[in-house]
């Protein structure tokens, strides 16, 4: 049958780095990053179990063959054409996107931006902006320290107004310590107001301390106006979902059909726990919690979902009510350190007065 041959010519790997650079472009990365991610595919790909493998399926296929094909069926021209190549060239796209879930994409925060128009929006606040930052879990395993750059690309933004959705470490307090030294930096004009996640009450007491000591404004079933110009807006923030304790029933007496009112929650979930009569009272509810999936069908199926589908990631738009809800993708992992179409994201905000 011959000795072990290998699979690939430069002529024959052209093809291979063409189908790569496609790829590369696709998912919008750069030049760097596209070269670690070719290394680890020819790693994959340069394997000699996988040329093993296809040459006992060969013989084992053979068996079932009338005798004077399985000389053809068992040379090695035949089995690169219809065995071995598809098997590398499976191997060689295998590696190149696992290495892209690894090392890329948990690393390529992007900005989410969107646009709240309403006919209750005070004219003082046409144009503001809102910085959502949610699920850092900073301290997880993973392979990229994401502090630095959330500050960087937040004080980019400039926004008037920055919003923390919970899920802020692992349960470390060194990583606690880290990750609210480093938050301390930023600062808006309308303030920094944050919720707790369900992953933050581990050493409640301790969490609390760390966010006030970052300047940072902790709403728990709690009501805070925010002025501009003579004129303000209500923002709310509750507990998380999970906690059994959210709740606006300390908050309702603020609440009024012609203000113009945001609610912080971390789970999306909580929108079915309103009554019909608050969805219409609330007119912004931004959460994270969702990963937006974190590991997606290339963006077009997540098997990991809140109770709702439909509170995955994105805009999702009033149907019984006037509250539009934003899920953020968030920033960081939990489980497997990997997120493969599923980009963690700071998620900017501009509200518009309706004409």
């Amino acid at each position: 049958m011959g000795s072990y041959n290998r699979p690939f010519t430069a002529k024959k790997n052209k093809n291979h780095r063409e189908i790569a650079v496609q790829i590369i472009t696709l998912l919008e990365i750069t030049q760097v990053q596209a070269k670690i991610l070719y290394s680890i595919s020819l790693l994959a790909t340069y394997n000699p179990v996988l040329y093993s493998m296809s040459f006992t399926f060969c013989l084992r296929i053979s068996f079932f063959l009338p005798k004077r094909c399985r000389k053809c069926w068992c040379t090695r021209s035949f089995r690169y054409k219809m065995i071995i190549a598809p098997l590398f060239l499976l191997a060689f796209l295998g590696g190149l996107l696992s290495g892209y879930a690894v090392f890329v994409e948990p690393c390529s925060i992007t900005i989410a931006e969107y646009d709240i128009v309403s006919e209750n929006l005070p004219d003082a606040f046409d144009g503001t902006r809102i910085a959502l930052i949610t699920d850092i879990h900073h301290g997880s395993f993973g392979t990229c320290n994401l502090l630095d750059k959330i500050v960087r690309m937040t004080q980019d933004q400039s926004p008037d107004l920055i919003l923390y959705g919970g899920d802020y470490v692992r349960k470390s307090e060194a990583a606690r310590d880290a990750c609210f030294t480093k938050l301390s930096e930023l600062d808006a004009p309308l303030g920094v107001y944050a919720v707790l996640g369900n992953h933050d009450y581990w050493k409640l007491p301790q969490m609390r301390q760390a966010i006030h000591n970052a300047g940072i404004v902790l709403l728990e079933n709690k009501a805070v106006w925010l002025e501009k110009g003579g004129e303000r807006i209500l923002l709310i923030g509750v507990k998380d979902l999970w906690s059994h304790k959210s709740s606006l029933i300390g908050v309702q007496r603020e609440l009024a059909k012609s203000d113009f009112t945001v609610l912080l929650s971390h789970n999306p979930d909580y929108y079915d726990a309103m009554s019909p009569n608050d969805r219409n009272l609330i007119d912004l509810m931004l959460s994270g919690h969702t990963h937006g999936g974190q590991i997606t069908l290339f963006g077009l199926y997540a098997p990991r979902k809140t109770a709702q589908a439909k509170f995955t990631t994105g805009l999702v738009k009033p149907v019984d009510g006037r509250t539009h809800v934003i899920i953020s993708n968030g920033i960081g992992t939990v489980g497997l350190p990997i997120r493969f179409f599923a980009r963690p994201q700071i998620v900017l905000v501009t509200l518009k007065k309706s004409p």
